[in-house]
């Protein structure tokens, strides 16, 4: 009997993408791992890996009846309650509950404001003003800044003992003498360089004795502002010389030139005080772009004239900063110095010993500083780095690189990388969900960094998100705050919201170029599936792009998942039926490519109120010949 010889049916393979990354630039379209994107748009891993449509943002605030843009956002945790401290235009507004109220002050000129709450009070930078809030009024700082008591225990002839330096934000000092009963004249601490005492401002001059009754000047004594004297022996009334070991304390005014200014020239700002937060630290100021003032112990309104350090070169300016365990760090363009309060023995005292760490870094964007996984991240012109610490010298192994999947765009085709898009020192970031999220006004772009997945090298996964028209964002009581950069209207992410204040949300997954693991055979792509979270609203778009159809993405079909499927058409206020389907719906589409050599597959969704989630995408195909 003749035995006839079948042909085996030819196998099909599976390639199945699941477990999913985010975008990689960083090579060739083919050369990318698997679960990687080319490119990659308003999408988020979700906690299982899967990829998901992002959420979308709604109007909260709309105050464009004031002229400008939103400016300044600000949690105040105080005391008595918290507030929100929004800055629109020119003029700062508090909000507590429901209730807006303001404006509490009103800028110069309107600029970007930074902000810090300390000891009770907030405190505002915008380059030009110093500001300091209490909860119910809002003035200049040096208005209301603390007057230092210079010297203490003076005999008349003056002497006595230095107590406080004098204070950068006001020409405001105190001095107190010890009095012998006998001497009717008391000179003020003081003196030039030639040593004659330096004269006092026309400003009146306050006197109390024992710290309980206060005299008046031409009533009860007489100054000399040149000499820098007060006399009980004149007046219409005097007072008359005080008695022997009388405490006479004067508050007098000595102007210093450019002093104030120097403060309200700072923009950025940093509260450190090793184990406490005690100090505050500005800089900032482009006349001294390397130095930096420190505060008083608890006190923002008292910047001594002497705290101050000129921290490395003068021609590589401050900033910004941030605090790692109980180390400050310090951000410069080029270098970053670490900073620890070391209590010296022989003075009795704690000093501020600052060093260099890492050289060459480039630092671009003072709003970029973020605490992630107890490491200081930031944008730089070389991509995104954390400062990592570790070495204790100056060492480039102190800071890691985190963005090389996204810096250049390798094949120069489509997405631009961060660096290649610019405007690198605009960045303002927030840590939320386990996500550092960059926000750039000027592009109107976030870049989202998910260090939930991490690689073998410590690096999680990048996403970037369009149509993120903010000039400033804020997390606030778990909240994301975005301020318009065009008007002074807020917005706020809603995690149940699947469009951008009613406009849809363009989203689309773009997988690497696939080969099938060769390059040398020629296939048929037999079918697609995708599987789609089931939701109460979604879809996506498929496109395929191969070599054999002109390079171009051609669009296959829309599938789509609901949780719930409608009966026959219904009118308002009668009953109508509908069935439940919770399961995840595969969506297969045959699309019969022969001879193809590669494959890259397009998931879109940019329907108003839509959601998208792919948990996995599986490409049916087999070998076909060589390439010839």
């Amino acid at each position: 009997m003749a035995i006839r010889n079948r042909a085996r049916p030819v196998q099909k393979k599976i390639k199945r993408l699941q477990q999913f990354g985010g975008l990689d630039l960083s090579s060739t379209f083919s050369q990318i791992d698997d679960n990687r994107f080319t490119d990659l748009q308003n999408m988020v891993l979700d906690d299982r890996g899967a990829i998901d449509k992002r959420f979308g943002y709604k109007e909260y605030l709309d105050k464009s009846s004031i002229p400008g843009k939103v400016n300044g956002m600000f949690k105040f945790n105080k005391i008595s309650g918290s507030e929100i401290l929004f800055v629109f235009g020119k003029e700062i507004w508090k909000q507590v509950g429901a209730t807006l109220t303001g404006p509490l002050y009103t800028f110069t000129n309107e600029l970007k404001v930074r902000g810090f709450a300390f000891n009770d009070k907030f405190y505002f930078l915008n380059g030009e003003e110093y500001v300091e809030y209490d909860g119910t009024d809002a003035k200049l700082v040096s208005e209301i800044a603390y007057v230092p008591t210079v010297t203490i225990n003076a005999p008349p002839a003056g002497g006595g003992t230095p107590f406080e330096q004098t204070n950068m934000m006001t020409p405001k000092f105190k001095q107190t003498w010890v009095a012998d009963g006998a001497a009717s004249l008391f000179q003020f601490d003081g003196l030039d360089d030639s040593g004659t005492p330096i004269p006092l401002d026309a400003a009146e001059v306050v006197v109390t004795i024992n710290l309980s009754t206060t005299l008046v000047e031409t009533v009860d004594f007489t100054v000399n502002r040149t000499n820098a004297t007060i006399d009980f022996s004149g007046g219409s009334a005097p007072y008359g010389v005080p008695t022997d070991e009388d405490l006479v304390e004067a508050q007098a005014e000595r102007t210093e030139s450019g002093n104030t200014e120097k403060i309200n020239k700072m923009t950025i700002f940093h509260v450190f005080g090793g184990a406490n937060d005690t100090r505050v630290f500005l800089a900032g100021n482009p006349d001294i772009p390397n130095v930096d003032y420190r505060s008083g112990i608890d006190d923002a309104t008292y910047i001594p004239v002497n705290n101050f350090d000129a921290v490395g070169d003068k021609s590589d300016p401050i900033l910004g900063y941030a605090t790692q365990y109980t180390t400050q760090v310090v951000f410069k363009h080029r270098e970053i110095y670490v900073a620890a309060l070391e209590y010296d023995s022989t003075t009795g005292i704690f000093l501020l010993k600052r060093k260099p760490v890492t050289y060459n870094v480039l630092f671009s964007a003072t709003d970029s500083i973020e605490i992630i996984d107890n490491s200081p991240t930031f944008v730089t012109e070389k991509g995104i780095y954390k400062y990592v610490g570790g070495t204790g010298v100056k060492d480039e192994r102190n800071i890691k690189h985190i963005s090389d999947r996204i810096d250049r765009n390798f094949d120069i085709i489509g997405r631009q990388g961060i660096l290649q898009s610019g405007e690198l020192d605009k960045y303002i970031a927030i840590d939320y969900d386990q996500k550092y999220m960059l926000f750039n006004p000027e592009l109107e772009i976030a870049w989202v960094y998910d260090y939930r997945y991490l690689d073998n090298k410590g690096v999680g996964e990048w996403f970037i998100w369009t149509n993120m028209p903010f000039n400033c964002v804020k997390l606030i009581d778990g909240l994301i705050y975005l301020g318009s950069k065009t008007d002074n209207k807020v917005y706020v992410f809603d995690n149940q919201l699947y469009n951008d204040n009613e406009a849809a949300i363009d989203a689309y997954m773009d997988t690497k170029l696939f080969t099938f693991d060769t390059y040398t055979s020629l296939k048929l792509i037999d079918k697609i599936f995708y599987t789609l979270k089931s939701e109460v609203s979604t879809s996506a778009t498929l496109f395929i792009r191969t070599d054999v159809n002109d390079n171009l993405f051609s669009e296959i079909e829309t599938g789509s998942a609901s949780l719930l499927t409608y009966g026959e058409s219904f009118t308002y206020g009668e009953d109508f039926t509908y069935g439940a389907n919770i399961f995840p719906i595969v969506i297969t589409e045959k699309i019969r490519i022969k001879k193809a050599n590669f494959l890259q597959v397009r998931l879109k969704n940019d329907v108003l109120d839509e959601k998208m989630g792919i948990i996995s995408i599986d490409l049916k195909f087999n070998y076909q010949r060589e390439v010839k």
